[in-house]
């Protein structure tokens, strides 16, 4: 994946955009194992909707066109928010 001098990178392959997805499908998962009810809210009305008309293909591979650009955009910000480095704290509170 390519880092651009600005903004969130974009997947570089098909593979990495299906991991991607992925990611947040894992993601939603983790919501419902919670048993958070708020949590589980958010995510189901946030991506749910969206999560369930992506189709899979025969041979295991996401069939792209049922992919929206909510589901686009989320996952590929979840995975630039994975790679972030973690807030500096101690200079905020300076």
């Amino acid at each position: 994946m390519m880092k651009p001098e600005t903004g969130m990178p974009t997947p570089s392959t098909r593979k990495e955009f299906e991991q991607n997805v992925g990611v947040l499908y894992e993601d939603m998962l983790k919501a419902f194992d919670s048993k958070n009810r708020d949590l589980i809210r958010n995510k189901v009305w946030s991506t749910g909707q969206h999560l369930e008309k992506v189709k899979v293909l025969p041979n295991g591979r996401l069939h792209l066109s049922t992919i929206d650009e909510r589901i686009r955009l989320q996952s590929n910000m979840m995975d630039w928010m994975k790679r972030m480095p973690p807030p500096d704290i101690s200079s905020e509170s300076s």
